[in-house]
């Protein structure tokens, strides 16, 4: 199952479930003082093939089809004037309700089509839509006439911080300068000797937090060094509903033959949690502690094989794929973004809403290296691969339109 989440218009941090998430930034049609007013979809990490909307024209729902996008490479809808086309064929009082967006298909090198359907209207779903045939079609060519409204709502988008989590996310970030982590951006450091126990803080929903032991590693016979290899978030899921994990120690060493006294050390993740609520959590509440078998038999986090989609937006942003295959889109007006952790030959960079930039031989006229890091200048932003050199990039990183 595919969760969808969806933040607000300031600074958010949002956190994906251990599934498969489309997580959003900023709302849809928010739009700052001079920003066009969006329509409500969603960017498309391929070129878009067709769009079929839903309208409801005097309380009654017809098909419109949008076709023969093939020659156009539009990615995202919200650049398109699709209510102002409407409101031309079917009157002011027309609404779209649903669309279905078709991404991929027809495209040299871009797979197979991808489409999802949108739901606006709440009071309508997929079974209360018209199936069959379009009532109405249209060719791409015919949105030319018509232009986007820019009134604006005076909503700024903000400067979100978002967390995949595990599974194969897809992630929007929105306007503003955000940071989007694909997998988790709990990043513990590793620990010199093996892992004898560690304390959880978990808090909820009134502010009240639990300590939760996990204990009895040196029963196992598998040494753990890293606490990022335990399902930690699968454990709170399953045991302590609705509470968040605001700070982890992790002690190392006690118990185990050879290794010396034991070390402990405290990660805080929520900086809005005092050092002293920590130490006054109460024990228990109704759970046991658990032993390290019972959360060793989770499935790690973030399996290799589940990439994930991410989509920085406007403004300057930091993308972070973690583990898996992650593909890293940009497009034109982006601003200047840095992918923290490029993995050469794994992930891939998607070009195709990038103008002047077509093939490999583009990228390295528009790349240089600056210090430790790749840099390929766009022609109103720039994307930086940390750690990375231009020598061992190679046209298998890239996709282009």
């Amino acid at each position: 199952m595919t969760t969808e989440i969806l933040g607000d218009f300031g600074d958010d941090v949002l956190f994906g479930t251990d599934g498969n998430d489309i997580i959003y930034g900023d709302p849809e049609g928010g739009t700052g003082g001079g920003d066009c007013a969006a329509d409500n979809f969603k960017s498309n990490g391929h070129a878009i093939s067709n769009i079929v909307l839903y309208v409801e024209v005097d309380g009654e729902v017809v098909k419109v089809k949008l076709d023969n996008f093939a020659d156009n490479f539009a990615f995202d809808t919200d650049d398109l004037a699709l209510d102002e086309f409407i409101a031309d064929q079917f009157g002011d009082g027309a609404e779209i309700v649903a669309a279905t967006v078709k991404a991929g298909a027809n495209f040299s090198g871009m797979g197979p089509g991808e489409g999802a359907l949108w739901i606006i209207d709440d009071s309508y779903d997929a079974s209360s839509l018209p199936t069959g045939s379009a009532d109405y079609t249209y060719q791409y060519d015919v949105l030319d006439n018509y232009e986007k409204s820019c009134d604006g709502d005076g909503e700024e988008p903000g400067n979100d911080t978002i967390d995949g989590g595990a599974g194969a996310d897809t992630i929007f970030g929105g306007g503003g300068d955000d940071v989007l982590y694909g997998d988790t951006l709990h990043d513990f450091a590793p620990m010199p000797h093996a892992i004898s126990n560690v304390v959880l803080y978990l808090q909820d929903d009134a502010g009240e937090v639990l300590k939760v032991k996990v204990d009895s590693f040196s029963d196992s016979e598998t040494d753990v060094f890293d606490a990022n290899d335990l399902d930690l978030q699968s454990f709170i899921d399953d045991n302590y509903d609705e509470m968040e994990m605001v700070a982890i120690t992790i002690k190392a060493g006690n118990n185990k033959s050879g290794m010396g006294t034991g070390e402990g050390e405290l990660f805080v993740i929520d900086d809005s949690v005092a050092i002293e609520d920590l130490q006054a959590a109460g024990g228990k509440k109704g759970q046991a502690d658990a032993s390290f078998d019972y959360v060793t038999d989770l499935e790690p986090l973030g399996t290799p094989d589940e990439g994930d989609l991410l989509i920085g937006g406007t403004d300057d942003d930091e993308l972070y794929g973690g583990v898996g295959a992650d593909t890293f889109v940009f497009a034109d007006g982006d601003g200047h973004d840095t992918i923290g952790d490029f993995q050469v030959g794994e992930d891939m960079i998607d070009l195709g809403g990038v103008s002047g930039i077509s093939d490999f031989s583009g990228v390295l006229a528009a790349a240089s290296n600056d210090g430790d890091d790749a840099v390929i200048a766009l022609d109103d932003g720039s994307i930086t691969l940390a750690g990375v050199q231009i020598e061992g990039l190679s046209v298998s990183d890239f996709l282009f339109a």
